[in-house]
C-alpha cells in the first residue's frame, strides 16, 4: 500500500528541485558564483553613476514546470499587463492554506532574488578570464550582506523596488566603512565560502552556502593598468544582464505543469488519497483559485486545451 499522499510526493520532488534550481543561472558565461574556499575580487563601480553598484534580479523556480517534466527557472516579470505574475499569485494562494505541506509548496515557487556585481578576479592569471559578473545566488543575499557590512551601508534586497532589509545590518553612523569601489584607493574583497548541511525533514539534507568570514583586504590599492582597462572596456549594464520572460502564456503553462505534477505511478491510489485527504486547501482547490486546473491523472500537455486556456486567462 502506498504511504505517500499527493502532497508528500510533490513536496519531495520540490525539495530536490529547489537544491538543483539553486545551481542554475542565466546561462551567461560571464557569471561567476564563488567556489568553496577563498576568492579575492575587486568590485567595480557601475557604468552609470545613476545606477547602484549591484543589481538584483528575481525569478520563480517551478518544479515540474518544464516541457520535459523537469524543474524550470523562470525569470518572470513582477507584472504582466498590470496584473500580478501568475506564479506569484499561486504562491500566495498556497501560503493562504492552513496546511503546512501546502505552505511549503508555496515556498518552493515563491519569487526569489539574485545579486549581481561587476568584478575582477584579482588572482586570475588569464587576462581573458579576469572580468566576471559576480553572482550571489543566495536568496537572502548572504554574500551581499557581508559586502554591505564591510562598507557600512544598508542591504538593499531588491534594487528595483528599493526594498531595504534593516534587520540584518545595523549601520554605525560613527564608522566610515571600507570603500570597495574606488578604482584608485579601494579595497579588494576576500570572499570566504563554506557550505552548511541543513536538514529538510525525512532524514534528508541540503547544502546551503555561508559567507561568514568574508572581509576586505588589509590595505587599499589602486587598480593596475590592466585592471583599469578591463573596467573601462568590459563592465556590463547589470540592469540588462537578465532577460525576462515576456510571454505570460509560457509562465501560465509552467504553472499548469506544476499543478498537474503528480507522479504517474499508483495513480488510482493517489486519486483515492486526494479524495479522502483532510487537507483544508488541497492542490485542486488552490489551482482553481489561481485560475488553472489540477488533474492528477495526467501531466499538462505542452499546448493547453481551450478550456484550460480560458481558465488561465482569468489570472
Amino acid at each position: 500500500m502506498k504511504t505517500k499522499n499527493y502532497l508528500e510526493a510533490m513536496r519531495a520532488k520540490a525539495n530536490k528541485a529547489v537544491e538543483e534550481g539553486s545551481k542554475k543561472g542565466t546561462g551567461n558565461s560571464l557569471e561567476f558564483v564563488p567556489p568553496i574556499g577563498k576568492t579575492k575580487v575587486r568590485l567595480l563601480p557601475p557604468i552609470s553613476e545613476d545606477d547602484y553598484f549591484y543589481q538584483t534580479h528575481s525569478y520563480n523556480y517551478v518544479p515540474n514546470g518544464g516541457t520535459d517534466g523537469q524543474g524550470v527557472m523562470l525569470w518572470t516579470q513582477k507584472k504582466y499587463d498590470g496584473e500580478r505574475c501568475p506564479v506569484d499569485e499561486a504562491a500566495a494562494q498556497f501560503y493562504d492554506s492552513n496546511d503546512e505541506a501546502m505552505r511549503k509548496l508555496g515556498s518552493q515557487i515563491k519569487r526569489k532574488r539574485r545579486f549581481y556585481f561587476n568584478a575582477i578576479l584579482v588572482d586570475e592569471p588569464d587576462p581573458a578570464k579576469k572580468f566576471v559578473v559576480l553572482v550571489d545566488n543566495t536568496n537572502e543575499g548572504k554574500l551581499t550582506t557581508q559586502i554591505c557590512k564591510a562598507m557600512n551601508i544598508p542591504l538593499i534586497r531588491d534594487v528595483e523596488d528599493n526594498w531595504i532589509d534593516q534587520k540584518v545590518i545595523t549601520v554605525d553612523p560613527d564608522e566610515e566603512g571600507f570603500d570597495l569601489l574606488d578604482p584608485t584607493a579601494g579595497y579588494d574583497f576576500i570572499i570566504v565560502k563554506s557550505e552548511d548541511v541543513v536538514p529538510i525533514g525525512g532524514g534528508k539534507t541540503i547544502k546551503k552556502a555561508s559567507y561568514e568570514g568574508s572581509k576586505p583586504a588589509k590595505s587599499p590599492r589602486a587598480l593596475t593598468e590592466e585592471e583599469f582597462e578591463i573596467m573601462e572596456e568590459k563592465r556590463v549594464d547589470l540592469k540588462k544582464f537578465v532577460t525576462y520572460e515576456k510571454d505570460v502564456n509560457k509562465v501560465k503553462a509552467a504553472l499548469q505543469r506544476f499543478i498537474d505534477g503528480a507522479p504517474e505511478e499508483d495513480k488510482e491510489e493517489e486519486e483515492a488519497e486526494i479524495k479522502t485527504s483532510k487537507t483544508t486547501n488541497p492542490p485542486i482547490k488552490t489551482a482553481q483559485k489561481v485560475g488553472v486546473t489540477a488533474n492528477p491523472k495526467k501531466a499538462a500537455p505542452a499546448v493547453l486545451d481551450a478550456e484550460a486556456e480560458d481558465l488561465l486567462d482569468q489570472i
